[in-house]
Parts: structure tokens; C-alpha cells; sequence
């Protein structure tokens, strides 16, 4: 059943060319709108997650290392300190933006691990520079960047581990940002050498 999701979700993408990036879960939860709700012209949907923040919460020994790590690595799309709680928590964003990516701490908690969130970007350029920052900043590598055209047609990501050990990755899905060589064929990865990493 899944699967059938899936397929439905990428048709419906290369049908429509929809702008808005989404992964796998928008598929889960939003693509059977069109079965449901017919009447809804679903070429001027844009599907996304109804979530407005989220993050994760370390032991207070840790709160600095984490709150550095993530400054570091997602420099490169744009995120900054947004808010900042002192030694209690902080809200990273765009600049200018939202405070999407919160990080706090508390006494006896065991950290968040085995957690996968991805990230936004516009280019391509700015995945592989996640990467190579992420990496600077002390992460584990779970993917470089590349096409994952098995998850849906130009999905470029780079995926790390965090020092915590959750699952790190930006990623850029909008077709005009496809980068292409001197003959006109798509920079990136064969298909065959990026299925299934970064996934876990």
C-alpha cells in the first residue's frame, strides 16, 4: 500500500512539477487528497508538513557542543541564532526568518538519538557545502551529496550523523535547480550509487 502511495506521489510531481519540496512522509500523509477531496484543483496545492518547529534536548553538559555543531553545519543554508534563552535553550532559523530548529537542555535527559530531519536549500551548491561543514564541525558522514532520484525525480541530498548520532540531511528538490554539465547532462551520482544511504 505503501508503495502504491509512493508511485501515485511521484506522478502526480512530474505531471504537475510542483515547486514545493517534499519527501516520503508528505507522501504518507498527503497524497490520497486528490482520491478524497476531487473537486480540489491539486495543481495549486503545494504539499507541506504542518509543522512549525521542532528540535531536541541534551544534557546541560552538552547544550554548547550541540548548540556550535548545528550553527556550523547549517551556516550554509542560511541558519542563524534566532532566539536565545541563555543557557536554556535557542531557536536556530533562515536569517530574517523563523525559528524552525530549537535546541534546549535539561538535567537527566538522555538525548534524542536515531532522528532524521532534513533541511531545505535551493541549490545544490549549498547541499554539498552543508556537507563539507557538518563534517568540519565533527559530524559522521551517512550519504554525500548526490541525486537520490529513488526517493523522486531531482532529489539532491547530503546526509550526516550528528554527535549525538541522529540523522542529518539537506536536501534540494526544485527542478530549476538542477545543475547541468558543458553537453547538458545532469552533474551527480548514478542512481545506482546512492540508493538506500542516508535513509537510517
Amino acid at each position: 500500500m505503501v508503495n502504491k502511495i509512493y508511485k501515485e506521489g511521484f506522478s502526480i510531481i512530474q505531471k504537475y512539477s510542483l515547486p514545493h519540496p517534499f519527501c516520503l512522509q508528505h507522501l504518507q500523509t498527503q497524497i490520497s487528497i486528490p482520491q478524497f477531496f476531487p473537486s480540489i484543483n491539486f495543481k495549486k496545492i503545494y504539499l507541506t508538513m504542518p509543522i512549525s518547529h521542532t528540535g531536541i534536548t541534551v544534557p546541560p553538559e552538552r547544550y554548547e557542543e550541540i548548540v556550535n555543531f548545528y550553527l556550523k553545519a547549517l551556516a550554509p543554508i542560511g541558519y542563524v541564532k534566532i532566539l536565545d534563552y541563555g543557557s536554556l535553550a535557542c531557536g536556530l532559523g533562515p536569517k530574517d526568518g523563523h525559528p524552525d530548529w530549537w535546541i534546549g537542555n535539561k538535567e537527566g535527559v538522555t538525548p534524542i538519538t536515531g532522528l532524521h530531519v532534513a533541511f531545505d536549500s535551493d541549490t545544490w551548491a549549498k547541499v554539498r557545502e552543508f556537507h563539507d561543514a557538518a563534517m568540519a564541525a565533527g559530524a559522521k558522514d551517512n550519504g554525500p551529496a548526490g541525486l537520490r532520484p529513488d526517493y523522486m525525480p531531482h532529489y539532491y541530498a547530503a546526509f550526516v550523523l550528528d554527535p549525538l548520532g541522529n540523522n542529518l540531511e539537506v536536501c534540494c528538490v526544485y527542478k530549476e535547480a538542477v545543475e547541468k554539465d558543458e553537453e547538458g547532462k545532469v552533474n551527480g551520482r548514478a542512481s545506482g550509487d546512492a540508493i538506500g544511504d542516508g535513509l537510517l
